[in-house]
């Protein structure tokens, strides 16, 4: 009975480990509007909610709609761009990237060709092996508990027997 108990709480255990894995990684970028300068650069603002405390690689991506008609999803030159992007702790309200776009973007800006998306990727926590080697650790256990036999369930040969009867032919 308490080997059932034991098992179940590991297998519950590994279960809340896994979910928390999965779905604390949840981030979602809000508000991305933009504005110009005078110098042609182009200001896009963000809000991005997540944990104030981790670290995020936050990109910037363009997409637009070439000739054939398809969309496609561009990042944009890290070495035109600067502020709240790349690696940093960016979660929260009024974030903001600057970008100096070439002329020909500038074209597209103009004729509201190009729509902004910012992508953030969480860097730090607790990497994803951890998790695993848990679980591993925790299943391990349980398989130790369970296949492992009770003091009570082990037989002890029989006092009082004697040695049994020699094989015939010998």
């Amino acid at each position: 009975m308490q080997k059932k108990w034991l098992l179940q709480s590991l297998i519950g255990i590994s279960f809340l480990l896994f979910n928390s894995m999965i779905f604390s990684q949840d981030l979602k970028v809000r508000n991305i509007n933009f504005s110009t300068d005078s110098t042609n650069r182009v200001i896009i603002y963000y809000d991005l909610d997540g944990d104030t405390a981790e670290v995020y690689n936050v990109k910037l991506f363009t997409r637009g709609v070439l000739s054939s008609g398809e969309s496609k999803l561009i990042e944009v030159d890290t070495n035109k761009i600067y502020g709240d992007r790349g690696y940093g702790k960016y979660a929260g309200t009024d974030r903001k990237i600057i970008w100096t776009p070439l002329p020909k973007d500038v074209i597209a800006l103009e004729k509201n060709e190009i729509v902004f998306e910012i992508i953030p990727e969480k860097i730090s926590g607790t990497p994803w092996y951890y998790y695993v080697g848990g679980a591993l650790l925790l299943g391990g256990t349980a398989a130790v508990l369970t296949l492992k036999p009770n003091d009570d369930e082990q037989t002890n040969p029989p006092v009082g027997f004697g040695t049994p009867p020699p094989r015939p032919g010998k």
